[in-house]
């Protein structure tokens, strides 16, 4: 086992495109760090240096303490699984495991041995005959994950394993690879472009947008405390909803407006966001997790206000998706705009500089009743908003 160091790593291909620019990342020995973010960000790039399949342009990878830049790949000991599982389709799943021992004369007795112990912790004892043209998804994913335990590497690399899979085997798979990792205790580097897989199986969750890690941290962690824009609506499912608007002082109380709705906050919202309640009368952008807008009850008497018109109800058995127009102004910034899918973002600032609706989605319980097309005042507890530069787009924290 060992701890994996990016230093100010780079990348740049020989057509100039920078893929990962000033990439420093620290993985403890024994972590599950997942980098997450959506195509074309540099995670993959990322992992491949790691396992000496891209050249580094610039900076420090250490795997151990080692500087490993110039090593090459077979000395590294990582193992890699890939997206496509990468298995030989002529060797049994015995054959498959064993081959990268073989491939470095390990002798017959311990090869026979190690196999076994793989095939018996991946629960693939019944298959070690068969070939992978024989055999599920979730059980060729198994097979590959079960060549990269054989070596007994310092670090697993693993690039989306999991995007082949159906979304039930998905679910099934994200779990005993997590249960796997813990087990064994190896360092493991996990990308994916799902952001539910970096909250669920990771230890450690780094957050990468145009090859610049924006964000490192527990997923928790993130989650509550975004540091921009960017990394706000990117994690979490539904995303944050974003409203442009700006505070004013009324009556010596901080107020914060959107449209034509004025939302006092709270004393938490000010004492975890001092740098708001300092400077009244500025723009900023605030936003809303679904589970933090409620239908108003007993309990809600204390919290703020918005009013909306329910567009859509989703049911998905214990909660609801409650969609809801709320006039007020939109955010349009490029992170927005990113993952959006939006591919031309002037395009994209000019069709919604006129809209006059923030299409909100909250998280109900299911017995709520509410039908689209009813008014709605949803229940916004303050002191859980968040808020950032519009210009920057970086989190106001102090």
């Amino acid at each position: 086992m060992a701890s994996v160091t990016y230093r100010a790593v780079d990348k740049i291909y020989g057509d100039g495109l920078h893929a990962v620019r000033q990439l420093s990342l620290d993985i403890p020995d024994g972590a599950f760090t997942v980098l997450v973010g959506p195509s074309g960000c540099g995670k993959t790039t990322a992992l491949r240096m790691c396992a000496g399949l891209e050249e580094i342009s610039g900076g420090e990878l250490l795997v151990g303490g080692e500087v490993i830049n110039r090593l090459d790949p077979g000395k590294r000991d990582v193992a890699m699984v890939f997206q496509n599982y990468a298995l030989y389709p002529h060797m049994s799943v015995f054959e498959n495991i064993a081959f990268p021992l073989r491939a470095t004369h390990v002798p017959a007795a311990e090869i026979k041995t190690r196999v076994e112990r793989v095939i018996e912790l991946l629960d693939l004892r019944e298959h070690a005959k068969r070939k992978p043209g024989n055999l599920s998804g979730g059980q060729r994913q198994r097979v590959a994950m079960g060549r990269a335990i054989v070596r007994q590497p310092k670090v697993f690399l693993m690039d989306e394993p999991l995007s082949n899979l159906d979304a039930k085997l998905r679910v099934q798979m994200r779990a005993e690879i997590s249960q796997l990792q813990h087990e064994l205790g190896v360092t493991t580097l996990y990308v994916t472009h799902d952001q539910t897989e970096a909250m669920t199986m990771g230890s450690q969750m780094a957050v990468m947008r145009k090859g610049v890690l924006q964000q490192a941290g527990a997923p928790q962690d993130i989650y509550n405390d975004p540091a921009n824009l960017f990394v706000a609506e990117f994690v979490g499912s539904p995303a944050m909803t974003l409203f442009a608007g700006h505070t004013e002082l009324d009556n010596g109380r901080t107020v914060l407006v959107l449209g034509q709705q004025r939302l006092e906050l709270a004393e938490g919202a000010l004492a975890r966001h001092p740098a708001v309640g300092r400077n009244n009368g500025r723009r900023v952008v605030v936003g809303i997790r679904p589970e933090h807008m409620q239908p108003p009850g007993a309990a809600d008497s204390g919290r703020a206000r918005l009013r909306g018109k329910v567009t859509l109800v989703e049911p998905l058995g214990p909660q609801q998706l409650v969609h809801v127009d709320v006039e007020a102004e939109p955010v349009v910034s490029d992170a927005v705009l990113e993952i959006a899918g939006d591919g031309d973002a002037e395009a994209g600032r000019a069709n919604r500089r006129g809209t006059a609706a923030v299409r909100a989605v909250a998280a109900f319980d299911s017995r709520v009743n509410v039908q689209a097309g009813s008014e709605i005042e949803l229940a916004i507890p303050t002191e859980e908003l968040h808020f950032f530069d519009p210009d920057t787009g970086m989190a106001l924290r102090g």
